[in-house]
């Protein structure tokens, strides 16, 4: 699974992490970590909140998602559009 860590900082990441956790704990699962974080979990996704004193460290997971190739109806499309968009 990918996964993709963002550092954010703050020297309010409790707050932060909570006000984050509340709005999107109305939507999606939310829980407490050990770590005084939260966990947000959506279909196959989790968002791991970790509030430290300088920072809060924002942690995604994903499951990987192959991408197929534009269909030919798709890239016609685009090629119109950039026909008509130079002349």
């Amino acid at each position: 699974m990918p996964e993709s860590l963002a550092r954010v900082a703050t020297g309010a990441a409790p707050r932060y992490a909570k006000q984050f956790a509340s709005h999107f704990g109305r939507k999606i699962p939310v829980e407490e970590t050990p770590d005084g974080g939260h966990r947000l979990t959506s279909d196959k996704t989790d968002v791991v909140l970790h509030p430290a004193d300088d920072h809060l460290l924002v942690e995604v997971t994903a499951p990987t998602r192959r991408r197929s190739p534009p269909s030919r109806t798709w890239w016609a499309a685009i090629s119109n559009a950039s026909a008509v968009a130079t002349s």
